[in-house]
């Protein structure tokens, strides 16, 4: 039997006329005759009462439904919670990513005759690491600390089932989760705003601009980095909308820096809209909390003689050698302008709005604008579409908050849609590339790890070493630098003795090298007994041939048997 509840109503904008449909439309899922909840019957029983007096009591949410752009007054609190459960739209947003997903991994493991593999070998340093944390240590090799992770929190989080098979799936599944994490998000923002087709849009254009498909072949912490960039905009948009700061908001801006270092700027922007918009208190706290955290992480890496920093931080910011790296003329001159372009006309976007807004929409436009200008001057740019996407999924639903009265006429939105579309061209092709990219590093990194660890079987030195070190109980000398600062100091100061000596102390005869990065520091010595090259097109190594070195005259012999087994047995 249907109970009588209160009918739906809509407010009609000053610019609509009677017939027309509401910015926001009701929620076609549920339901009213004659003034009845056709979805639930039980929506008049006591859960529904009580909610419906919490809502009523709430002055903030009253003050919001007065706000033309978010009055929606929904007919029960439970018909909205179901309605949102059961939403044939989301059901096939996440699903069609899910069938993407299931694609891209069928391809990976196809290409890679039934083997997988992500698409970065950096993703293997994570899982290394976190094979000696299981045991107690950090570091690369056992015995000896270092840092050679850019995130502090995610070779903990990929540490469970370390030493089984499960490990090496583990950073897939918690990416896919956050890929599913984010597609939510945008939904979500897109139903507070639009209706039907254009949610659609809303949402596939987020989820081409944050890359999401494609950071979650990655197999590192940038799918979870794009979701906390996500929630800290959905944040501050709640924030502005509702004039109170969400209970999840506070610790999503102290985890987000714990994610990725680049995600300072956007807590550090979130904490001054915070305290601007007299959340003091929430804004101080939050702040105290992060700082905290990443102080005692930093002591800990002092504690063991490491750097304030992780190696792999400073050698890839100029840090290491005293020198911060100012990326700005880089970005535009050697990298990818295209990006560094979007996001100067983002930021040239969000400082016209600045002077067009008042209040708290100020506030946000201004706060949105200190992590472009941050990493336009100090961040990179792509390493196959990773370092600069956190901050194009972070502004996407900042800036079409702050149009929204613009984004009202159909064809501005669908306008404004294709240039999102456009400019994340980078990152379709990215996802599609991604089996691609799965195969060279199979084809590469894991014929090296084949390598060192099934026939030669002893200690080695490489400038990639992920692959080459996970699974792997000898010692790893990473030339980089990465997890070795002497090597690190021996490549900056470009003598071949010294990385000679370096090899030598550690009892080293193989050597597995880019010769690209070594122009003029092999050793006389090293005698390059082969080359090791891609069967494909090259996209995610730095280069497609790995030459392979014995570090001295005695194991050369050794050196080329173990070299020739790889090659004759099919690799």
């Amino acid at each position: 039997m249907l109970t009588r509840v209160t009918p739906h109503r809509t407010l009609i904008l000053p610019h609509q006329k009677s017939g027309q449909n509401n910015l926001l439309r009701p929620d076609r899922n549920r339901r009213t005759t004659n003034g009845y909840c056709s979805q639930h019957g039980v929506c008049a029983t006591l859960p529904y009462v009580l909610l419906s007096g919490v809502r009523l009591l709430n002055s903030q949410r009253r003050k919001a439904w007065r706000d033309p752009i978010t009055f929606n007054l929904s007919v029960c609190p439970a018909c909205r919670v179901f309605s949102s459960l059961n939403c044939r739209m989301t059901k096939l947003i996440l699903g069609a990513l899910i069938g993407v997903f299931s694609l891209e991994l069928t391809t990976v493991l196809w290409l890679n005759h039934g083997k997988f593999a992500y698409t970065l070998d950096d993703a293997y340093i994570h899982l290394r690491v976190a094979e000696n944390l299981a045991r107690g240590h950090y570091g690369l090799n056992m015995g000896e600390s270092s840092s050679p992770c850019s995130s502090i929190v995610w070779p903990f989080l990929v540490t469970p089932f370390a030493g089984t098979r499960l490990h090496e799936y583990l950073p897939l599944l918690i990416n896919l989760l956050c890929a599913l994490g984010t597609a939510s998000l945008f939904i979500h923002t897109g139903k507070r705003f639009w209706a039907g087709s254009r949610v659609t849009a809303f949402v596939l254009a987020g989820l081409l601009c944050g890359n999401v498909v494609g950071l979650i072949f990655t197999g590192m912490e940038h799918s979870l980095q794009v979701l906390l960039s996500v929630a800290l905009a959905v944040g501050l948009i709640r924030a502005t909308e509702e004039q109170r700061v969400p209970l999840w908001f506070p610790p999503v801006v102290v985890l987000a820096p714990l994610v990725r270092y680049e995600c300072v700027a956007v807590s550090s922007a979130a904490l001054i809209y915070l305290f601007v918009c007299k959340h003091r208190v929430t804004a101080l706290a939050s702040g105290t909390i992060m700082i905290i955290l990443m102080g005692i992480f930093s002591f800990w890496l002092r504690s063991m003689n490491l750097p304030l920093l992780p190696m792999s931080v400073l050698v890839k910011t100029g840090g290491a050698d005293g020198h911060l790296g100012f990326e700005l003329l880089n970005n535009f001159l050697q990298r990818r302008p295209l990006f560094a372009l979007v996001h100067v006309f983002a930021g040239y976007l969000l400082a016209v709005l600045c002077f067009h807004r008042k209040g708290q929409d100020r506030w946000l436009s201004v706060s949105a604008i200190i992590p472009v200008l941050a990493h336009l001057a100090f961040g990179k740019y792509g390493s196959f579409y990773r370092y600069e996407v956190y901050l194009s999924a972070f502004l996407l639903p900042i800036v079409f908050y702050l149009l929204r009265d613009a984004l009202v006429r159909s064809n501005r939105f669908w306008l404004a849609i294709g240039c999102v579309v456009l400019a994340s061209l980078g990152f379709v092709r990215a996802a599609i590339d991604t089996p691609i990219a799965a195969n060279n590093i199979y084809d590469q990194h894991y014929q090296m790890h084949r390598l060192t660890v099934d026939y030669y079987r002893g200690p080695v030195a490489a400038n990639d070493v992920g692959w080459i070190s996970y699974g792997n109980p000898n010692y790893v000398l990473d030339l980089y630098g990465l997890a070795s600062w002497e090597a690190y100091t021996c490549r900056l100061s470009r003598q071949p003795r010294c990385v000679m000596e370096l090899t030598a102390s550690k009892g080293i005869d193989l050597a597995l090298i880019y010769d690209e990065w070594f122009q003029g520091q092999v050793p006389s010595q090293w005698v390059r007994v082969g080359q090791w090259r891609l069967h494909r097109r090259r996209i995610a190594p730095e280069f497609g041939t790995v030459s392979v070195y014995a570090t001295s005259e005695r194991a050369v012999a050794i050196v080329r048997k173990r070299f020739t087994m790889l090659t004759e047995g099919g690799g």
